[in-house]
């Protein structure tokens, strides 16, 4: 099994490359970033993350169990009230003490292989069949949280036909500060026939602001635990935070010449803040555009393809959408599921 990366988000000109030699030395894989949205992203696979001054502070917000080492340049001093903020696991001054960091890091006790991945799913332009995606998406792994994040969306339980379904909805996660337990969020939402467990949206005087907040403490609590399906509407806080949380964004753009000139500015958006993204392409009742053509325009890869479904509007209006899916969307969801595996 490959090891667990180390994590390198140092930005001291002298501590980096003794950093990066020492992680080069463990035989590890590394991943090298000082922006806080790509530390939060990869964290919880890493075997240990390396701060220095300047990254201790974002590091105390990684979630528990993160190994956290704070690095200082000799001859020192080790700021030893920051080493405990940020959670450390110990304090080197480096290259001095690089054999006990060495020793550190190169430790058999990597991390469980984490059981699932963030994906997020966002539409080009509205009506792009976001939400199907996100549910087939969820539906087609064997283990999966589908949160429905679009504060303007009509509930993704309506979709899946579980609305009268009773559990934890977004409104009882309004007071929730902090972390919460996995077990205990997957086991209080709402559930599909399938066993699929669903966030989403209360309705009357119980509906609630979605904020991006508490979708952040949900999806790291879960991260690693389970698999994470969130459907996102473009344009929204709440949509630019839970992109920097996903392992691969899946945008889904119909056949239309409109929609292909939208991803592309999206694309652009989220190539700048290295995020993996692919396409889905959506048939309607036509098409003026072929996968080449949004390849070639949009500048990412479509995985796949789903053609006009003429009959799941109705379907899903009688008894909500559950397995088997028609055939070209669940090849979509899986196509989506092995590329977001290989993240």
């Amino acid at each position: 099994m490959k090891p667990a990366p180390v994590l390198i988000a140092v930005t001291d000109p002298i501590v980096h490359p003794e950093a990066v030699h020492i992680v080069a030395a463990t035989g590890r894989p590394m991943i090298d970033s000082t922006d806080p949205r790509e530390i939060t992203r990869h964290a919880h696979r890493a075997a240990a993350v390396l701060v220095d001054a300047t990254t201790a502070p974002h590091a105390a917000t990684l979630p528990a169990g993160t190994r956290r080492f704070l690095l200082a340049a000799e001859p020192g001093p080790i700021d030893w009230k920051l080493a405990m903020a940020c959670h450390a696991e110990a304090a080197y001054v480096v290259p001095a003490q690089a054999p006990e960091l060495l020793k550190a890091l190169g430790r058999d006790d990597d991390p469980p292989p984490a059981e699932g991945i963030v994906i997020a799913v966002m539409g080009a332009v509205g009506g792009a069949g976001t939400s199907t995606l996100a549910s087939a998406i969820a539906l087609s792994c064997e283990n999966a949280v589908l949160i429905d994040a679009d504060p303007s969306s009509g509930g993704v339980d309506l979709l899946l036909g579980i609305e009268e379904s009773p559990g934890m909805r977004w409104n009882d996660l309004a007071l929730r500060q902090g972390d919460v337990r996995s077990d205990d969020l997957i086991a209080a939402f709402p559930k599909t026939a399938q066993g699929l467990s669903v966030l989403t949206v209360a309705r009357g005087n119980d509906a609630h602001t979605i904020d991006d907040t508490t979708l952040n403490a949900v999806i790291r609590s879960l991260r690693g635990h389970t698999s994470v399906v969130v459907d996102l509407l473009r344009g929204t806080s709440i949509a630019d935070s839970a992109l920097d949380a996903a392992d691969c964004v899946v945008l889904c753009i119909p056949a239309e010449i409109r929609a292909v000139a939208a991803a592309e500015k999206l694309v652009q958006q989220m190539r700048a803040r290295n995020i993996k993204v692919v396409g889905v392409l959506r048939h309607r009742l036509w098409s003026s555009v072929d996968a080449t053509d949004v390849e070639r325009a949009a500048h990412l890869d479509v995985v796949a393809e789903i053609g006009n479904l003429s009959r799941l509007t109705k379907t899903t209006e009688y008894t909500g959408l559950s397995s088997p899916l028609p055939r070209s969307l669940k090849a979509a969801a899986t196509a989506v599921l092995e590329e977001a595996q290989a993240a």
